[in-house]
């Protein structure tokens, strides 16, 4: 689908994505002023969420719904079905509305194909996880209250206004488990004046490093915003991963931590040098090759399919001949290896295993990504074998029939 960059250069546009991790990634906040009504409307509109609520029987928790700073209970907009299903109640939904409470659409990448396209750019880019959330707004009103979260934010202003007002992080970079405390709500207490405030107007976009904390609230017309959440591999987490792949062949860190410990400067001591050889031992035992590409390997089998037209490519599959021209599915982020008699293909949470034999094959089309067809694939297979490779990669949803 274009160069991995492409979906967040032109969500950042004009900055460029390198000036972006640069100066601003992980760093500090990023506004961008464009004066550009509906420049984010290709990805979703008010009007498109208003008649995604309406049109969609939403089940709980898809849909949320935030006061001046407090979460309302799910039972005031919710009812249950003799099935015990609890499903949103969109009358309920839109009188809280009208009284000033914000709608939350969560994870609408598994729901609206734009927004799933522009995450899955994004997680190309990036090679972490995306996803995005919709906030509608009724005019001079507050959702959450001042928070920081555990992930970094791109806003999308699609409708109306918004201030926002964004605070030095009480904490920098916090991990997952290292949510914001429900109980800390009051920003002028707790993190002083605000190092940013502005308004975003629609077609303006808001970066938000994870730990700064933040508010924002409604202008005179109802608000409306995507917030694209990037779930970060942290360096924690391949510190993790690596003692799991040391530990499953190391017998000294499956041992048992001393027995009888005691916070005494001698057991302390003990402690302390058994440590320090261990981590030793993890630093040079770790095979950083095996552990980047078992990161990636999750990372990739963690991917949802997005698998628009695959009927109709299945209907077709008898079809396919050698100048039916095909292309790589669009948002596929795929892993090709190989091992010692088969080379397999990861993607969309499966591998498909394919002979040893046709490994060159299989690279030339991890590399294309532009058209092609069964005849101008390189080397020695026959027609047949040419038909019955690209007809299981059409099957398998690796790529698709361009029309």
């Amino acid at each position: 689908m274009g160069k991995p960059d492409d979906g967040l250069s032109d969500m950042l546009a004009p900055i460029e994505s390198n000036v972006f991790l640069a100066n601003y990634w992980e760093t500090k906040p990023l506004s961008i002023s464009r004066k550009s009504p509906g420049y984010y409307h290709r990805f979703i509109t008010l009007t498109d969420a208003i008649n995604f609520i309406t049109a969609t029987e939403m089940r709980e928790p898809e849909l949320r719904l935030v006061r001046d700073g407090t979460p309302l209970p799910t039972q005031t907009y919710t009812w249950k079905s003799p099935l015990e299903d609890i499903f949103v109640n969109i009358d309920r939904v839109f009188s809280e509305f009208h009284t000033g409470a914000t709608v939350i659409l969560d994870a609408l990448q598994r729901k609206w194909k734009p927004l799933a396209l522009l995450c899955r750019s994004l997680e190309l880019f990036f090679h972490q996880g995306v996803q995005a959330n919709t906030y509608l707004t009724p005019k001079n009103s507050q959702g959450f209250a001042a928070h920081y979260d555990t992930h970094d934010v791109f806003v999308l202003q699609i409708a109306g206004s918004k201030h926002w007002r964004i605070y030095r992080p009480p904490i920098e970079l916090p991990l997952s488990s290292q949510p914001f405390p429900p109980s800390e709500c009051s920003p002028k207490k707790q993190f002083g004046e605000p190092i940013y405030e502005l308004d975003l107007e629609d077609g303006d976009c808001l970066y938000i490093p994870r730990g700064w904390v933040h508010e924002a609230s409604a202008g005179g017309n109802v608000s409306a915003h995507v917030t694209i959440g990037i779930n970060a591999f942290t360096w924690a987490y391949a510190f993790s991963q690596a003692l799991d792949l040391v530990s499953k062949q190391d017998i000294r860190f499956r041992k048992c931590f001393p027995v009888c410990f005691e916070n005494t400067g001698q057991a302390i001591e003990s402690v302390g040098v058994q440590f320090r050889e261990l981590a030793a031992i993890l630093a040079n035992n770790t095979d950083v090759e095996v552990l980047v590409d078992q990161i990636f390997d999750r990372f990739v089998l963690t991917r949802m399919p997005i698998l628009y037209g695959h009927i109709t490519d299945l209907e077709d599959l008898a079809r396919i001949n050698l100048e039916t021209p095909l292309t790589k599915r669009q948002g596929l982020i795929s892993r090709l290896s190989s091992e010692d008699q088969f080379v397999s293909i990861s993607f969309h949470g499966k591998r498909v295993s394919f002979p040893k034999h046709i490994e060159p094959v299989l690279r030339f089309i991890a590399g294309e990504n532009g058209e092609i067809t069964p005849g101008s694939l390189p080397g020695n297979l026959d027609g047949e074998g040419r038909l019955v490779l690209m007809r299981r990669l059409v099957k398998e949803g690796y790529l698709t029939v361009k029309c």
